[in-house]
């Protein structure tokens, strides 16, 4: 298991660092589940690794939609909700439906430039300040890499997650 992790991260770090040049899939959306708090958003997963939407306004991805490119993702506001939000290794809001869907909509609305439909009082707390305020937050480590999944279609939406690049090394005694 481990190492058909190193060679997912291995083959998504060359594709991202060289591009992807073709139309052939890189990846697969491996799994969906609907979650609802106040408003619904879809928590996928890509090559096995979880992922949110990013465009609110696009059609959701099914299981098995084929993944033709993956870019790294520079945006500030994104980066940090991933790293800050729900999953995140910097998590401050747990791993509720509630943690989920302010996540989401802090993803969404930092990629797509606009306000979800359904946002009230109750998101404020932590959507509003990652969007608004992203400098209450420090930027996640250099080793965290964010990414955002295109499907083949341009009509559904991107999908965001985030690989953390653990550093490490090895000590070898002879």
């Amino acid at each position: 298991r481990i190492l058909s992790l190193l060679l997912l991260c291995g083959m998504l770090f060359l594709g991202v660092t060289q591009g992807f040049s073709s139309n052939a899939a890189v990846g697969t959306v491996t799994s969906y589940r609907q979650i609802t708090w106040g408003l619904s958003s879809g928590l996928y997963a890509v090559n096995g690794i979880p992922a949110f939407c990013s465009e609110y306004l696009k059609d959701c991805p099914t299981v098995g939609t084929q993944i033709i490119s993956i870019e790294e993702c520079d945006n500030s506001v994104i980066r940090k909700a991933l790293y800050y939000g729900y999953n995140g290794p910097g998590n401050v809001l747990g791993m509720n439906e509630e943690a989920f869907i302010l996540t989401s909509i802090a993803i969404s609305n930092a990629n797509i430039g606009e306000a979800n439909t359904g946002v009230k009082e109750k998101y404020d707390v932590f959507y509003w300040d990652i969007v608004n305020y992203p400098e209450k937050y420090i930027e996640p480590p250099e080793h965290f890499k964010a990414y955002l999944a295109h499907p083949f279609k341009a009509s559904m939406q991107r999908l965001a997650f985030y690989i953390l690049e653990e550093r490490g090394y090895v000590e070898v005694v002879k």
